[in-house]
This record gives structure tokens, sequence and C-alpha cells, in this order.
């Protein structure tokens, strides 16, 4: 009882001093937070991860829209990858693309997961990435399901089949070849 009493009389000194202590160990204090993380990370993965889910959803119901720095931080990266396509070999993707590639390939090009061809879980992902000298061309696209995809991000294509786990001759014998003709007819040719 005595104690609230105290706190609330001396509310703005005990905060100011609370502010000053925490300013001198600063660093002290932020070590010891990232030791104790780090420890509960190790001794528990899942419920880590977990927490850290539960954390980000409540922060996203909190903060539906974006935060300016982070708007600012995903366009310098859409601008960066407009830099990379302009500097790339672009030719035309025609509209019926998408469709005609899951046709050829069966599905994911990388997992041969089935594929329904909404946006929501179907990307087409450039086989040699753009940041590594790869055309924006029918020829370099290839269709992915979303996980693939993001795994393999602008890694080496055959690298990344190879840390899958997966041979790449295999999607060689499984391609639907009159499909794949289709594609490679249905990209206009540039012109002269």
């Amino acid at each position: 009882m005595w104690r609230r009493e105290y706190w609330r009389a001396n509310a703005e000194h005990l905060q100011r001093e609370r502010r000053r202590r925490y300013k001198e160990q600063r660093d002290r204090i932020a070590a010891r937070e990232k030791a104790s993380r780090i420890r509960r990370r190790d001794q528990d993965p899942e419920a880590f991860r977990a927490q850290r889910r539960v954390k980000k959803k409540r922060y996203k119901i909190a903060h539906p829209e974006p935060t300016p720095a982070c708007r600012e931080m995903f366009r310098r990266a859409k601008r960066a990858r407009r830099a990379r396509k302009r500097g790339a070999i672009t030719k035309p993707i025609p509209p019926n693309f998408l469709a005609l590639a899951i046709a050829a390939f069966g599905g994911c090009a990388y997992c041969g997961c089935a594929l329904d061809g909404s946006g929501k879980t179907t990307d087409l992902d450039h086989f040699v990435p753009l940041s590594r000298g790869g055309a924006h061309a029918p020829y370099n696209l290839v269709p992915a399901c979303k996980r693939c995809n993001t795994r393999k991000s602008a890694r080496d294509p055959f690298e990344f089949l190879h840390d899958l786990g997966t041979d790449f001759t295999r999607y060689n014998r499984s391609l639907d070849k009159s499909a794949l003709l289709c594609l490679i007819d249905a990209a206009p040719l540039e012109a002269g």
C-alpha cells in the first residue's frame, strides 16, 4: 500500500532515475537481453519460433499499415529490381505464359509439386536470376511454388537444386515436349 502511494507521489522523479540508469547501463542490458534470447532459442527452438510468430502477428494487428521506413525499403528493392531488369535482355512475356509453363513442367520446376496457377501459390521464377545476368525472357522463366521461389532467391539454380537433393535430369525426362514447344511458340520473336 505504501509503495503505491510512494510511486504515485514520486512518479516523475522515479521515471527520470530509471531512464538515467538505463542510459548508463544500456550496452550491458542489451548484451544481457541478447544472451537471454539466444539461450531461450537454443533450449527450445520450436517454442522460440512459435513465440516469435505470435509477436509478429500481434505487431501486424497493432500496426496494419507498413511504417514509412518499411515502405521506403520496399521501394528501394523494387527500383533495384527494375534497374536490373532494364539492364537484362528483355523479351515480351505472353499473358497466358504461366498456364503454358505449368503445363510444360507439370508443376513446380524445382520440387515438382502441383500448381494451381493462382497468384497466391504460384510464381514465375527467373531460372538464372536477373542479379546473375539472367534474361527477362520466356526461355529463362519457369513455374515455381512460392516456397521454392522464396528459398531459391537469387541463388544459382543448379546449386539450389543440389541443396534440394534433386537431380535436374529428372525434369528433362518429365517435361511435356509438345507443351514446351507451345511455350516457345507463344513467345513473340524480336523484330529484326
